[in-house]
């Protein structure tokens, strides 16, 4: 079962999914399931790959890590996704 938010990705051509409406199946592309992407909660470089959020009065500053992260073509971060406490999706 798919749920709302779940971000999937084929891991033949490199497509990505977002759901939008949780419901039952299975999601599939170039005839083989997708793989779900799950939030990084824990990373042995911790200070390198897990988002940082900094409240302000009327925003909200997110960067990737207390450290910058190296971007390289092997290794880098494609997107950082927010979803508000009410729902929203930026």
């Amino acid at each position: 079962m798919t749920e709302q938010n779940q971000i999937y990705k084929c891991e033949a051509c490199g497509n990505m999914v977002e759901v939008l409406h949780k419901g039952v199946g299975e999601l599939t592309c170039c005839n083989q399931p997708m793989t779900l992407f799950t939030a990084e909660t824990e990373d042995g470089a911790r200070e390198k790959h897990l988002p940082v959020v900094e409240e302000q009065s009327d925003s909200v500053k997110i960067k990737v890590g207390d450290v910058a992260h190296p971007m390289e073509d092997k290794h880098y971060i494609e997107w950082i996704q927010v979803i508000t406490k009410d729902g929203m999706n930026y």
